[in-house]
């Protein structure tokens, strides 16, 4: 029982830590972006729309605190792999290593599942783009309209 607390209570300061390390770098890299936008050249701010750098602000700073949090599971997935193996290998014998071999042969079909997971996400980032341009140049005609206290005439 102590060993089962002890555990869970380290597991879940370990995450919290994670969460925690993960938030400031999502915050510094959004930061950056946020920098690097305000110091673009008139080229620059010709080539990316409002959209996109609203999307790399969000989506992709996300992403990378995504990628932070399953960096653990680099060195961990392997080992709980290699034991978890071992010890059915021990209890029923070569039916874990068909096992095994099933699973392997399948790993194509879901590479392919990722793919096209990959694509599709590709999609909705560019129909969120525009929607999010779209979005930024109406507030920006609101605020226009607000400047010039031009609500009367529409």
């Amino acid at each position: 029982f102590a060993l089962r607390l002890s555990q869970a209570m380290l597991f879940n300061a370990m995450r919290l830590q994670v969460v925690h390390m993960g938030n400031r770098v999502r915050m510094g890299l959004m930061s950056a972006i946020y920098r690097k936008a305000l110091r673009l050249s008139a080229l620059g701010k010709a080539s990316s729309s409002s959209g996109n750098v609203v999307t790399v602000m969000s989506t992709d700073a996300a992403q990378a605190v995504v990628l932070f949090n399953g960096v653990n599971q680099l060195w961990v997935a392997p080992v709980q792999i290699t034991v978890a193996v071992a010890l059915l290998y021990r209890e029923v014998g070569w039916a874990a290593l068909v096992g095994v071999g099933f699973l392997l042969l399948l790993s194509p079909v879901t590479a392919g599942g990722f793919r096209a997971i990959k694509r599709l996400q590709r999609t909705t980032m560019r129909v969120v783009d525009a929607r999010v341009k779209l979005v930024s140049d109406v507030l920006a005609g609101i605020r226009v309209a607000k400047l010039y206290s031009w609500e009367d005439a529409f």
